[in-house]
């Protein structure tokens, strides 16, 4: 039997980590602009757009100016609760003067199928409705409503962002391209629709939190190249059944499979030197299969994990 430990509350560790974020640009004094819409402040010589006030009317339309002030920021506070469930907002446009957009922007806009970057802004760009910083070649933020069950992340991209695809229920097929080196933290975090996954060998690291409640994801192919798996990485995907590890990754994390339920088989290579706390936790069903001496068979004995050993 796998020790058993208090798995962390998913969702409870993403509204911490939303509180800090819209923490992020409101250090300063909260305005109102002119027309009494808009929140923002003021930072670094240019506005910082945090929310509006009431619900706002139509698609979100962001200004290039308020109150005389260029805006050069979108910060999280549309992550606040108090636009959960607006149901006006289709689509986001982004003036040509923003150069800083805070993680995790427009989150409550269930409803949210596209988000659009004017011409001229040096700094972020929308390629068929989805939001890219162009000068990092990430993806940021991917809109929960997009047409299509399936998307390619395209060619050139080199990260994906955290929370870019958070809560993207209707997407049930990814693939990335050759140029993707990071998959951020909570990246796909509770995408219920997505089956499965192959992870080039470009993507050194898998994010903390990347993948955690996918519960319909049955398969996560990891290509060799593929060095380190984050912390809670596939934490609580309840349906996976498969999962390759390749010989180049050297770490796996804590609670990094813990409650995958259906996982009976994993083979972990000798390659593997780290495996965090509770990595495998309520893992009910899993025997391990090790190389004999590895690392992996000391945990595996530590934690009294069933284990075979792998043969030639």
């Amino acid at each position: 039997m796998n020790r058993k430990l208090l798995k962390p509350a998913t969702m409870g560790i993403a509204a911490v980590l939303l509180v800090l974020f819209m923490a992020v640009g409101v250090a300063e004094e909260e305005r109102t602009d002119a027309s009494g819409q808009w929140k923002y402040v003021l930072e670094d010589g240019g506005a910082t757009v945090i929310g509006n006030v009431g619900e706002p009317k139509g698609d979100l339309i962001i200004p290039g100016a308020l109150d005389g002030v260029p805006v050069t920021g979108i910060g999280s506070g549309y992550a606040n609760d108090q636009y959960a469930g607006i149901i006006v907002i289709t689509c986001v446009t982004i003036p040509d003067t923003v150069v800083k957009i805070f993680p995790f922007p427009f989150a409550k806009f269930e409803k949210l199928a596209s988000i659009e970057v004017l011409p001229g802004n040096l700094a972020y760009e929308s390629v068929d409705g989805v939001l890219f910083d162009k000068r990092e070649g990430t993806l940021v933020t991917y809109p929960k409503q997009r047409a299509g069950e399936t998307y390619a992340v395209p060619e050139g991209t080199r990260s994906i962002g955290e929370f870019a695809f958070i809560q993207s229920g209707e997407l049930t097929g990814i693939t990335f391209p050759s140029s993707l080196t990071s998959i951020g933290t909570f990246a796909f975090s509770s995408c219920v629709g997505l089956t499965s996954i192959v992870i080039p060998g470009s993507v050194a690291i898998i994010g903390k939190d990347a993948f955690d409640s996918c519960r319909s994801l049955t398969d996560a192919i990891l290509m060799e190249g593929v060095t380190e798996i984050g912390a809670s990485a596939f934490l609580a995907c309840r349906s996976l059944a498969r999962v390759d590890i390749p010989t180049s990754v050297t770490s796996i994390g804590y609670w990094a499979f813990c409650g995958c339920d259906s996982l009976t088989g994993l083979t972990i290579p000798a390659s593997v030197t780290s495996i965090g706390e509770a990595a495998f936790a309520d893992c009910g069903d899993l025997t391990l299969t090790v190389v004999e001496g590895s690392y992996a068979e000391q945990y595996a004995r530590e934690n009294d994990i069933p284990y075979v050993y792998a043969t030639e």
